[in-house]
């Protein structure tokens, strides 16, 4: 093992040695060019010269870019390398693509254009440094493990919680604490929900969706599955939600989880609760396949209607999320809330439709689920629009689903936490409404009416 790795490294080096070198003959060899042609035409004018000179700079970083190309493969140019191959990434691509394609424009476009071209890169500059300083205090702060390195490990799925956890998180506005709360992660990764009789209950209730049904900023006894479990003596909850997870990574989570091992109960349901922002996790839209989502699964239809995986968002569009990543990291678009796609199209709905039946259909091949049900989570009025939108698309795959938008307006005081979030209070009132939906509620106990003498009773 230690032999491999040391002839590893020693390969490696020698590529980068190779490289250096091979750049530093490229270089030297066009500018020695230059030089000489430059030198034997004395009555050339200036600004030809300069000319040629820029040429000649251009065509020697597109030489770079493309032995780079060559030697490492256009697979090369993605997101990953961009981050985890910083230093490589930009003197073998972004510094001679962008540089080469500066070069050649002042050196073929005339005065005029040139200098409205250097005055537009100026004024951007200016522009972005401006808008940096304009933007609001934005709420940060990261769950911290207790009891691992690592709140969040590596998966299949793009990322799990870390197994046998508990993690403290606090949300900061600025400087000032807003949000505190403690969550205790299981041996397979899940939020626990140590509801009462939890052993002795002979049905399970499985629980799938994003941050909202995770219980991000809520503590363990007010998140939405530990509620619901309280009016159900005789469901067993189980929170398989994780913060970022959308559609796409249930579907993901069930296909390579052992849910028979993890999951004691013969039979039960499953629920996925559902908000809008959720599409934008299963089409990969700019915040997402560019930031926390970035190697989540890219799901696409084909000519059939069927459901396909291409890979990560990363190395299934590479240059698409390249592009969405420097949108991310505009101060100007920060500050206007720019995000691609702009508009959520039909074909977004009907493959966002099409990921939750696969979750259906994958999770009754691995259980026995007498029931499973796509839950409308109550928004704002706006945002309940787009989750309305999404239902004659579940009907056409015969997804159920319980519509509880209208619920509440979550955008009313006290239905969220400063950071959009659901509080407690809401927790508790979706945990209601879907006993009372899923017709799930303990018995209602029967008030014994005495007749007679005798002692004898009739039911009330």
């Amino acid at each position: 093992m230690a032999l491999s790795s040391l002839a590893a490294a020693i390969a490696l080096l020698l590529r980068q040695f190779l490289w250096q070198a091979s750049i530093t003959a490229v270089i030297g060899g066009a500018l020695a060019w230059s030089a000489w042609r430059m030198g034997s035409a004395p009555e050339v004018p200036v600004s030809v010269r300069f000319r040629r000179v820029l040429l000649i700079m251009a065509a020697d970083q597109a030489a770079i870019f493309f032995l780079a190309i060559l030697s490492l493969g256009a697979v090369y140019i993605n997101l990953d390398s961009l981050l985890y191959d910083r230093f490589y990434f930009y003197i073998l691509i972004a510094v001679p693509l962008g540089l080469g394609l500066f070069e050649l424009a002042i050196a073929v476009l005339p005065p005029m254009l040139r200098a409205n071209l250097i005055l537009f890169l100026v004024i951007w500059l200016i522009t972005e440094f401006a808008f940096g300083r304009l933007l609001p205090d934005q709420i940060t702060g990261e769950p911290r493990p207790l009891d691992q390195p690592s709140y969040k490990i590596k998966s299949p799925v793009g990322y799990a919680l870390a197994p046998n956890d508990e993690a403290v998180h606090v949300k900061r506005l600025g400087d000032r604490p807003i949000i505190s709360a403690t969550y205790l992660i299981d041996a397979f990764g899940r939020r626990e929900t140590r509801v009462p009789n939890a052993e002795d209950r002979g049905r399970f209730l499985l629980f799938f969706g994003d941050s909202n049904t995770f219980g991000e900023g809520v503590n363990q006894t007010e998140t939405i599955p530990y509620q619901v479990g309280l009016m159900a003596p005789d469901y067993r909850p189980y929170n398989y939600a994780v913060s970022g997870y959308g559609p796409a990574q249930a579907l993901d989570l069930i296909r390579w989880r052992d849910l028979p091992v993890e999951i004691t109960e013969p039979s039960g349901i499953a629920v996925f609760i559902f908000l809008p922002t959720l599409i934008d996790r299963v089409r990969g839209a700019s915040p997402v396949s560019a930031g926390w989502g970035m190697h989540f699964s890219c799901y696409q239809l084909n000519a059939n209607g069927r459901l396909i995986r291409r890979g990560d968002f990363v190395h299934a569009r590479p240059f698409l999320t390249l592009f969405y990543y420097l949108v991310t990291q505009s101060n100007v678009a920060q500050y206007f809330g720019l995000t691609f796609p702009r508009e959520i199209r039909p074909g977004d709905f009907d493959l966002t439709a099409a990921v939750l039946a696969e979750i259906r259909r994958q999770i009754g091949i691995k259980l026995k689920v007498r029931r499973f049900y796509v839950v409308l989570a109550p928004v704002t009025g706006w945002e309940a629009r787009i989750s309305r939108q999404l239902i004659p698309y579940l009907q056409r795959r015969n997804v159920s689903y319980l519509d509880l938008t209208g619920m509440f307006d979550a955008s009313e005081p006290g239905y969220r936490l400063p950071d959009y979030h659901y509080s407690a209070r809401s927790d508790r009132m979706i945990a209601r409404r879907l006993v009372r939906d899923l017709r799930i509620d303990a018995p209602k106990p029967r008030d014994l009416v005495r007749i007679g003498n005798d002692g004898a009773c009739c039911l009330k």
